[in-house]
C-alpha cells in the first residue's frame, strides 16, 4: 500500500465539538497521509461536517452520548467515507426540498448541508442496516 490508499476511522459522539475533532482528524490525519490535494480536502472536510451535523442534530431522541462511527479509504482516484450511527432511520438522499436563494438577502442559515453533499460527492449510498444508517460518499481525488 503507498502513501496514497490507506484506511482510516474515527468514532465520534452526538456533541456538537466533535465536528471540530472530525476536521482536524481530516486536515491533520487523513489529507497528510493520503496526500490529498487542498481542493479535495476542502471538499471532503465541508461534506464530513455537513453529515455529522444532521446526525448530531436529528438521529438521536436519547441524550448523549451515541457514538457516530466514521470510516475513510483512501484509493488511488478516489477517497470513500462511510457513517454509521444508530440514529433513527433517515435517508438524506430522498427528496428533501432545497430552496436556493437568488441573493443573500434571501440566504439562511442551513439548509443546504444535503445539497452541497450531493454536489460534492461523485457517489452518494444510503442504506440501513441491522438498525444503523450507513451513508456512503466516494469523492474523486481530482474534482473538477
Amino acid at each position: 500500500m503507498d502513501e496514497k490508499t490507506a484506511d482510516f476511522q474515527i468514532v465520534l459522539l452526538n456533541q456538537p465539538g466533535e465536528v471540530v475533532r472530525l476536521s482536524q482528524w481530516i486536515n491533520q490525519t487523513v489529507a497528510p497521509q493520503l496526500q490529498l490535494p487542498e481542493k479535495l480536502t476542502f471538499r471532503l472536510d465541508l461534506v464530513l461536517e455537513e453529515a455529522l451535523t444532521n446526525v448530531i442534530d436529528y438521529a438521536f431522541d436519547t441524550a448523549p452520548p451515541q457514538q457516530i462511527t466514521v470510516y475513510l479509504r483512501g484509493e488511488t482516484d478516489t477517497v470513500a467515507v462511510q457513517i454509521i450511527d444508530e440514529g433513527k432511520p433517515f435517508n438524506p438522499l430522498q427528496d428533501h426540498a432545497i430552496y436556493l436563494p437568488t441573493s443573500l438577502d434571501e440566504a439562511g442559515f442551513g439548509g443546504l448541508g444535503l445539497h452541497l453533499i450531493r454536489s460534492y460527492a461523485q457517489t452518494c449510498h444510503y442504506q440501513r442496516t441491522d438498525n444503523q444508517n450507513i451513508l456512503t460518499l466516494i469523492l474523486d481525488r481530482q474534482p473538477t
